[in-house]
Order: C-alpha cells, then sequence, then structure tokens
C-alpha cells in the first residue's frame, strides 16, 4: 500500500479504467466486472490515486445484476453499500449528503433483489 507517486501504476490505472469505460458503454457486463475486480485489487497498491472503491463495488453489482447473478449482485450492493458508508465516516464530504442518493438507490436496489 503506497501513497507515494508511481507513474507505471498511474498508467495502469487509465488503460483499465478506459477499459472499464468501453466495456460498460458496450454492455458487456462480464468484462465490467472483470475490470472492477482489477481495479479493486489495483487500488491495494495505489493508494495515493484515490480510487472511489464504492463505485466500482457498485458498478460490479450492477453487472452482475445485468447477468441475472442474483446472489453475486446482492453481495456486491452491500458492499457498496458499506464501503460508501464508511467512506462517509472518514473523509471530510462536500457536503452533508454526498453519497447518500447512491446509498438511497442501492438500498432500493438491494429491496427489489431480495423479493
Amino acid at each position: 500500500m503506497s501513497n507515494k507517486w508511481n507513474d507505471a501504476i498511474f498508467q495502469e490505472w487509465q488503460v483499465i479504467r478506459k477499459e472499464f469505460n468501453d466495456n460498460k458503454k458496450a454492455k458487456n457486463w462480464t468484462k465490467v466486472i472483470e475490470n472492477c475486480s482489477t481495479i479493486i485489487k489495483l487500488d491495494s497498491k495505489a493508494k495515493f490515486i484515490g480510487i472511489m472503491l464504492p463505485i466500482f463495488y457498485k458498478e460490479m453489482a450492477n453487472a452482475y445484476e445485468m447477468i441475472d447473478d442474483k446472489s453475486n449482485a446482492i453481495n456486491y450492493y452491500r458492499i457498496a453499500k458499506n464501503e460508501f458508508i464508511e467512506f462517509r465516516a472518514k473523509r471530510p464530504l462536500k457536503t452533508p449528503s454526498d453519497w447518500l442518493n447512491d446509498i438511497d438507490k442501492i438500498d432500493r436496489k438491494l429491496s427489489k433483489l431480495s423479493k
């Protein structure tokens, strides 16, 4: 876990993020899941980038939902929600409502998927 700038790791982040965006746009959900997993793993050695992990857990959950993998969708939505809550507790917020909309959307998704 390094906070020191590393050009090679930053370049890797940019490539993966572009692949993620391209795959999401193409609705290639299996690749989106792979990209999110890679980004989440990359965060452990790229703390200096400040990757918003909750967003990628949420994107991973959404991709699982799109391929009808309800169990993994629920699991990753729960992780995303907890990560958003933890982020709100530990980081300065621009406004008091930062990320509450995302948490609310996740709660609605979890409610829908749990039926």
